[in-house]
């Protein structure tokens, strides 16, 4: 029987061989069959200007740093032609050589410093008072046992007179504090600053306007950028702050942790209000059993 049915099943595959394949000589090479794990992976190249795709930093746009340029003195000074601006009254002499100024005064002893190049004024600087000066300025110091502070305000030579006249407000309040007050006049952008003549009459106005409560402890600078006068303060500088310089001086981040405290303490004072039903000693306390 087993004979049989294998005779059987050997005919009916030979009769009928669509049902199984046949060997294919002259068909194409079929895709053969990948895993899924097989698979590479390709990564996304961006373009070599993007700094997020290369890993490096964004660098920080620092503005330049443009300190006030600084006198020229001595033998930097290259002008053949000059005139002496006397320190005290501002008087202006007439021209002669810069050679001979410098025979006039050595080296050793003084100290030419340029003013302005139009016209070609330049100061002489006693080096022997500048001393007495420093000198001073240190007793200053340790006489009032605190520091000297030092502000600045602006002014434009343009500005109107109420503007101006509250600025000169503020110089005069913190000279009265006994600070130290630059006030600086910068030009304006698009507006045809003054001659130096008009320069130097406004700042000697102002200069006079505040002699009763200051001196002028450095030289006035007038140049083309900007004109800056030194006030030092007659008033001797307290030691003691009032409340709300003393509160200005306090940290941000001080404050604001006192402030935390106190609402977590006050949060604490306040009597917590549960919603439980009294209780049988609650009522014992009540009616005093």
């Amino acid at each position: 029987m087993s004979q049989l049915v294998a005779f059987r099943s050997t005919a009916m595959s030979v009769l009928r061989p669509g049902r199984t394949p046949r060997p294919a000589f002259n068909a194409p090479r079929g895709i053969p069959s990948v895993g899924f794990h097989s698979t590479p992976i390709t990564l996304l190249k961006r373009p070599p200007g993007n700094p997020d795709a290369s890993g490096q930093r964004k660098r920080i746009f620092v503005p330049l740093h443009t300190p006030i340029p600084k006198p020229l003195r001595g033998r930097k000074i290259k002008l053949p032609l000059v005139s002496i601006r006397d320190r005290r009254t501002k008087m202006i002499g007439k021209l002669q050589r810069l050679e001979d100024v410098f025979k006039e005064y050595p080296e050793d002893k003084f100290l030419v410093e340029l003013v302005s190049e139009e016209p070609p004024v330049v100061e002489v600087l006693n080096l022997t008072e500048s001393r007495v000066n420093t000198l001073l300025e240190r007793q200053y110091k340790n006489q009032t046992g605190t520091k000297v502070i030092s502000k600045e305000i602006q002014l434009t030579w343009s500005m109107g007179e109420a503007d101006e006249a509250h600025k000169l407000q503020k110089v005069r309040e913190e000279l009265e504090k006994g600070h130290r007050v630059d006030v600086v006049f910068v030009p304006k952008k698009g507006v045809t600053a003054p001659t130096f003549w008009e320069m130097q009459g406004k700042l000697a106005k102002i200069q006079t306007s505040l002699e009763d409560i200051s001196m002028e402890w450095k030289a006035i600078r007038i140049a083309k950028p900007l004109s800056v006068i030194y006030l030092q303060s007659k008033v001797k500088a307290s030691k003691k702050l009032d409340r709300e310089e003393m509160k200005n001086s306090i940290p941000k981040h001080i404050q604001e942790r006192e402030q935390r405290a106190k609402k977590q303490q006050k949060q604490a004072n306040q009597p917590q209000n549960t919603n439980q039903p009294p209780s049988e000693a609650d009522y014992a306390k009540l009616w005093g059993v």
